[in-house]
C-alpha cells in the first residue's frame, strides 16, 4: 500500500528525524516535494497555499493514479509512528471508503491527519470539492483550511461510507488519550497538531518540542515495561527452580 506524504525543506526534519525512522508497516512511501517551499506557520497565507496545493495535487495527481480496485494512505509529514498499522488500517478499509482520525474526544469532527482511502468516484468527488473551495479562498483574509472543509461536507455525502480509526491512530487534541491516561502506552501512531505559533516559537519548533515529548514519554513507559518483565521472569524462574 502506497502512504503519500507532502513536504518540502523547511518541513524535512519532521520527516527525517520522525515520521520515517519509526514507520513500522511494510508500506512504500511516496514523498512529494511540495511547491511552496516555507515551513509555514499554521493559518499564514503560506499555509494556506501549502493545504491547496496538496489537496490539488491529491485530487489531479493521486487519486488519477492509484488502482481504482485498491487503496492506499494520505499522511501528514508531522506524524510519528509507535507500532504497526496496517492491521487497524486494513480492518477499517474492509468497512469502509475513506477514514480520518478522530479530531477530539466526542462528538463527530474529524481530522485530516492520517488518511485511508478508496480512489471511488464518492471520494474524488469529495476532494474534489474541498479542492474547489480551497482555491476560491486563497485570496480571502479568512483561514479555511481542508479539514474544516471536509467536517462542512461530511454530512451531506450521503453516499460516502466513511468512517474514524480508534483513538490508537491518535491526534493530540484527542484527549480520550493524552500523557498520562492508562491508554498512552497502546498508541500506534502520534499526529502532532494544535500547534499554532505561541509566544516567539513557531509551528515547525512547537511540532518538533511536542513529538519528542511523546516520544520521550513513550520510550520511558517502555524501559519500565521491560523492567517489570523481567522482574516478573526472574520471579518465575526462582520460583519454578525452588530458589
Amino acid at each position: 500500500m502506497n502512504i503519500h506524504v507532502f513536504g518540502n525543506q523547511g518541513q524535512n526534519v519532521l520527516y527525517q528525524r520522525f515520521f520515517r525512522p519509526s514507520l513500522c508497516d511494510e508500506w512504500n512511501v511516496v514523498y512529494h516535494e511540495l511547491k511552496t517551499k516555507a515551513a509555514a506557520d499554521f493559518a499564514t497565507q503560506s499555509f494556506k497555499r501549502i493545504i491547496h496545493e496538496k489537496v490539488s495535487r491529491l485530487v489531479n495527481e493521486i487519486l488519477s493514479s492509484e488502482d481504482p480496485q485498491g487503496a492506499f494512505l494520505l499522511s501528514d509529514i508531522d506524524i510519528q509512528f509507535f507500532g504497526p498499522c496496517d492491521s487497524v488500517v486494513q480492518e477499517k478499509l474492509a468497512r469502509h471508503d475513506i477514514v480520518f482520525q478522530k479530531e477530539q474526544a466526542s462528538g463527530p469532527e474529524v481530522n485530516t491527519g492520517f488518511i485511508a482511502m478508496r480512489p471511488t468516484p464518492q471520494v474524488k468527488d469529495l476532494w474534489s470539492e474541498v479542492e474547489r473551495r480551497l482555491a476560491q479562498s486563497l485570496e480571502e483574509d479568512e483561514f479555511v483550511n481542508e479539514q474544516q472543509l471536509v467536517n462542512l461536507l461530511l454530512p451531506t455525502r450521503t453516499s460516502l461510507n466513511w468512517s474514524t480509526f480508534p483513538d490508537e491512530i491518535w491526534a493530540w487534541s484527542n484527549r480520550n488519550i493524552h500523557l498520562n491516561s492508562e491508554n498512552f502506552p497502546h498508541i500506534l501512531l502520534h499526529h502532532a497538531n494544535c500547534t499554532a505559533p505561541e509566544g516567539n516559537k513557531t509551528s515547525l519548533e512547537l511540532k518538533i518540542e511536542q513529538m519528542e515529548l511523546v516520544r520521550q514519554r513513550h520510550e520511558l513507559w517502555s524501559d519500565t515495561a521491560r523492567s517489570r518483565a523481567r522482574r516478573l521472569g526472574i520471579r518465575l524462574f526462582l520460583r519454578l527452580h525452588g530458589e
